[in-house]
């Protein structure tokens, strides 16, 4: 390789880093968190008097912290980011961070955050991405395919090459980087895969719903399918059915993160399993209960997030409505940090059985295509023991078979319920393109 250009010689020098935290044992990855945390903390208590109460339980006489008592910091919540929003902005950030960016949630648990962030911040999310890609052994000379709610999104960080960016480590020649292609996920999924079909080898960006359209179109389509590299997905949970889709009638594989718009990304998928490594060179990450402490291994628990690279506001211990569960043992990889061995998703996204617990619904799309055809559905539970087959008629198609579908329903939930198909003239992805094929309103 060619040296490196002097405007990345930093994010060089910061992957770098990253790649050699993957041999380090789990006590020396704790270390290093914990010394990019005091920085951190030092900056916020420096410049965010709305911390100073927060932080009291872990910051000793001497000016230092008490990090085996992180538990004790109360959580922060959406409605915080919201009502405080002036208070939790750092009035300023050291030179060496560069410019404010912005980054929106997708508002698809109630109302957009616009979150501010730095350059750096976005240079170390980027790298951490690019190990995660290089691991699974992604080639950057093949063209990459953006199919996400807006039809261009400029990067955070990186090269400003218009709406043909190339993608990949910036240090890296241009002609060893494909090119980065844009698509808006509002267009159908024959005119997604005819689009695609014409840029040759392509690796995909996209949501995992609108990858399972993608198969779904695929499995009926009679010309030519396009030559997918691989997935690349973000934003909604990607389980066994969605992957069986990719693989059956795409024949790609799913890569996927943990990644939140406030926080960036938080955990990548195994290069060896479908388990996902924490991210703790970026962040502090937990799993926690109601009450805010930590679940052990094995049991569920909700994300709680701490990004230590966010110096224009400073997010600590903020509590998303994702739910996941840690493995109990370490990745077979050998990589040091935490492993998550799944995650359940959002929990308007979980059904809520009769005993209060609650669960992903396994659903499959073949089972259901067999019922409804081609048409778009949504299965949504209305109340407690009420379920609703919500499904868009296809006209010219072969009338679905709605029956079928709700005795599916009722079989995969396993316990007395009511279920009731409904057609419906228009349902279809909301801000952000997300559309899970199941959502609760039992909250």
């Amino acid at each position: 390789m060619s040296s490196i250009p002097e405007p990345y010689e930093l994010a060089h020098r910061f992957y770098q880093s990253l790649k050699a935290a993957e041999t380090i044992s789990p006590s020396q990855l704790v270390s290093h968190q914990r010394e990019v945390a005091t920085t951190f903390l030092e900056h916020v208590d420096a410049n965010l008097p709305f911390y100073r109460e927060r932080l009291a339980p872990i910051r000793r006489a001497n000016g230092t912290y008490d990090f085996e008592r992180w538990p004790e910091i109360p959580m922060l919540t959406k409605k915080d980011i919201i009502a405080e929003a002036e208070a939790l902005r750092a009035p300023v950030v050291p030179e060496a961070h560069g410019k404010i960016v912005y980054a929106q949630s997708s508002a698809s648990t109630g109302v957009p955050l616009r979150i501010p962030n730095t350059q750096l911040c976005g240079m170390a999310v980027a790298c951490a991405s690019w190990r995660h890609l290089e691991n699974h052994r992604v080639d950057w000379s093949n063209d990459l395919a953006m199919i996400r709610a807006q039809a261009t999104s400029p990067p955070r960080y990186g090269r400003q090459d218009g709406a043909n960016a190339r993608w990949g480590p910036d240090w890296l020649a241009p002609e060893e980087r494909g090119r980065r292609h844009h698509l808006s996920i509002l267009h159908n999924p024959k005119f997604q895969l005819k689009w695609l079909a014409e840029l040759g080898p392509v690796y995909v960006n996209t949501l995992p719903s609108n990858i399972v359209r993608l198969a779904r179109a695929a499995a009926s389509a009679s010309g030519p399918l396009p030559e997918i590299k691989g997935f690349l997905s973000v934003g909604e949970r990607v389980d066994e059915a969605v992957r069986h889709q990719a693989r059956t009638h795409l024949k790609a594989e799913i890569t996927d993160v943990l990644a939140t718009s406030e926080c960036g990304t938080l955990a990548n998928q195994s290069p060896l399993s479908s388990g996902y490594h924490v991210l703790s060179e970026l962040a502090i990450v937990e799993v926690v209960g109601e009450d805010g402490t930590p679940v052990a291994p094995g049991e569920i628990g909700r994300v709680v997030a701490t990004p230590l690279f966010n110096l224009a506001m400073p997010l600590v211990r903020y509590r998303f409505d994702d739910y996941v569960c840690l493995a109990p043992q370490p990745c077979s990889s050998g990589h040091p940090a935490p492993l998550i061995d799944t995650i359940l998703g959002r929990r308007a996204e979980l059904y809520t059985f009769k005993d209060g617990s609650f669960a992903p619904l396994a659903l499959s799309f073949e089972e259901m295509a067999r019922h409804l055809g081609p048409c778009r559905w949504q299965v949504v539970q209305t109340a407690k023991a009420t379920v609703e087959v919500r499904y868009m008629p296809c006209p010219g198609e072969t009338p679905p078979a709605p029956d079928g579908a709700a005795d599916y329903v009722r079989a995969v939930v396993a316990e007395e319920i009511a279920v009731t198909c409904r057609p419906v003239p228009a349902l279809g992805p909301g801000f952000g393109g997300k559309f899970p094929a199941f959502r609760t309103e039992v909250l």
